[in-house]
Order: C-alpha cells, then sequence, then structure tokens
C-alpha cells in the first residue's frame, strides 16, 4: 500500500482534534444536572451559576385551613390536602397507630378533625409518639375522607410534619 505522505497524517489529527473539540464544547457549555449530598437537584449553568431544580411531586397537596375541612370536608372526599394545626392522640390502646385529633386551636375541647396514621411513615409516628400525647403543632397531609357516619369527614394521614407554632 502507497503512503500518502505527512500531510495526510496532519489532516486526520486535524480532524480528529476539531472532532474532539467540538464534543468537548457541546458538553462543557451545556447545562447539567447535580443532585446535593441532602438530595436536592440543582440545575448548573453554563455561566457558573446554579438553580435548584422545581419538585414535582405526583402528587401534589390542596392547602386547606381548619374551618375550610370542617366545613367542606365530605364534598372533598378522596381528595389530597394539607392542614397544619395542633395536633392531640386519643385511643392509647392503638400503641403502633395512633388516632389523632386536630384542633383548632390548643384547647382540647370543641369540634376536632380525626386524624387516621396508619399509613405514615415510621419517622411520623415516632414523632407523634414522642411529642403529641397532649398536643404538638404539625402540619398533615393526606387524603380527605368521608365519614360513613353523618356528613363529617376525617383525614387518612401520609405524612405529619412538625411546624413551628405560629
Amino acid at each position: 500500500m502507497k503512503s500518502r505522505g505527512i500531510g495526510w497524517k496532519i489532516l486526520r489529527i486535524k480532524i480528529l482534534v476539531a472532532i474532539f473539540g467540538a464534543m468537548f464544547s457541546i458538553t462543557t457549555y451545556a447545562e447539567q444536572i447535580a443532585t446535593t449530598s441532602d438530595g436536592k437537584k440543582v440545575t448548573l449553568h453554563n455561566n457558573g451559576t446554579y438553580s435548584f431544580v422545581a419538585e414535582t411531586n405526583a402528587t401534589s397537596y390542596r392547602k386547606l385551613d381548619y374551618a375550610d375541612f370542617m366545613i367542606d370536608g365530605a364534598l372533598l372526599d378522596g381528595q389530597k390536602i394539607t392542614i397544619t394545626g395542633p395536633l392531640g392522640t386519643f385511643n392509647s390502646s392503638r400503641k403502633k397507630f395512633p388516632v389523632g385529633q386536630l384542633y383548632q386551636k390548643y384547647t382540647a375541647s370543641g369540634p376536632y378533625i380525626r386524624v387516621e396514621t396508619k399509613n405514615i411513615s415510621r419517622e411520623d409516628l415516632k414523632y407523634i409518639h414522642s411529642n403529641c400525647h397532649t398536643d404538638c403543632y404539625v402540619s398533615i397531609s393526606g387524603t380527605a375522607k368521608k365519614d360513613s357516619y353523618g356528613d363529617g369527614a376525617h383525614i387518612m394521614a401520609d405524612s405529619v410534619k412538625p411546624k413551628k407554632r405560629y
């Protein structure tokens, strides 16, 4: 086979350098997604800045206040909701999954919203058992369920997270 000479080799090297350079510049200047040590996702922009990626949950919870749930609870049957307020527990015979009562104010009397806890995480259960015997201020996310009696409703909790009082 006849050699094409040094000019051909230099041309091949230039072409390869151009191809690799183009590939490198595309990946260098593209925005990249990274995950922080606490699990949050950030977009790394090509100008050296970053921004947090908005979390998108397949399940989004509608924020309600206590009075709205008391009035419309039965109509919300099956909807995902979040309510914040003081939670107290009762029914100590149910040691693993206590039934909670969400009150409008810090009084253990008057109307309350019943909260079922059998679907929440172990960490949330531990928090309730350790902190909510009288009451604790929490944000409850879960599904509104119409009561089988009357026109009331309760919450089947998915999570119970501590919140700062007022």
